[in-house]
């Protein structure tokens, strides 16, 4: 992603590159101090994993909420086959982050593995 960033004109010296996450949750967690001190932030993704990006920065930090802007772009219309199975794993998600995340000992906890 940040290779297609880069190509886009942004600049190297604002991209950061998280290497330790396996998952958005822990990206998210690992990523939490680069985010301290900036007015804004910008998370771009997929529609639907964007969405979930900044709901997991929510849940592990709430004053991050009035900072990040979220895009998402949309498949186009010869992908439209693949909006269906995207949208039943990012509910598979939603179920799984309120089994996980809100109902167990992290507790919406960042978490960063090493």
């Amino acid at each position: 992603m940040a290779e297609i960033a880069h190509a886009l004109g942004a600049p190297e010296r604002n991209l950061i590159i998280e290497a330790h996450a396996q998952t958005t949750w822990g990206n998210l967690g690992c990523s939490q101090p680069y985010l301290q001190g900036y007015d804004r932030a910008l998370f771009i993704s997929d529609s639907l994993h964007v969405r979930r990006a900044k709901r997991y920065a929510c849940r592990q930090d709430k004053s991050l909420c009035s900072k990040i802007y979220a895009i998402g772009s949309y498949q186009p219309l010869t992908l439209l086959w693949w909006k269906i199975p995207a949208a039943i794993y990012e509910l598979r998600a939603w179920i799984r982050d309120l089994i996980i995340y809100e109902r167990t000992e992290a507790n919406n906890s960042a978490i960063c593995p090493n």
